[in-house]
């Protein structure tokens, strides 16, 4: 019903209900209930109250008088007002992933998921398994320069150990010439 009425939802009904059996605050979770909530299905459940955000949730079934599912409820008292957490409504954790979806991509085939598990395009799957392939060489490219830059600073002060004034080779020539 709520695919029907408001829209795809990111998770299944079955993992809807199971994350609010985890909240503290749940005492018991009916599932498949319905969408405009009559005086009957109350007392038959004991629920004392109805929470939700204040905003009047339209009623697209056409079944409550007002256009406001919880109208009825707040009219008797058993509607708690909730306050939505900024940034992690549904619409806004989407909207998230599709901003950073090819991070997403990247992220899960590095663990190992196929792109057509992902219902990720052969094309765009290849194009990103091309991007971590040339991220890969461009580390390893990084490691190699460093690693020669640190030979380079080797070679450079053996030579200025070996050939400035107070170097080992003038030390040597000094040793040679008073020995003599």
């Amino acid at each position: 019903m709520t695919h029907r009425l408001k829209g795809r939802t990111v998770m299944t009904d079955v993992e809807r209900y199971e994350s609010l059996r985890h909240c503290k605050w749940v005492d018991e979770v009916v599932e498949d209930a319905p969408w405009v909530i009559s005086d009957e299905f109350l007392d038959k459940h004991a629920i004392d109250f109805v929470c939700h955000d204040a905003l009047p949730y339209t009623d697209a079934s056409g079944q409550s008088d007002d256009g406001d599912v919880y109208s009825h409820i707040k009219s008797l008292g058993k509607f708690l007002e909730t306050k939505r957490t900024e940034g992690i409504s549904t619409s806004d954790l989407i909207i998230r992933i599709i901003s950073e979806y090819d991070t997403f991509i990247r992220r899960n085939l590095q663990r190992g998921y196929s792109g057509k598990e992902m219902n990720v395009p052969f094309m765009k799957e290849q194009s990103i398994k091309l991007d971590m392939a040339m991220d890969k060489v461009k580390s390893e490219m990084d490691v190699f320069v460093h690693k020669v830059m640190g030979k380079a600073e080797d070679v450079q002060h053996s030579f200025l150990d070996l050939f400035s004034r107070d170097g080992s080779l003038v030390r040597f020539i000094y040793k040679i010439v008073f020995l003599l």
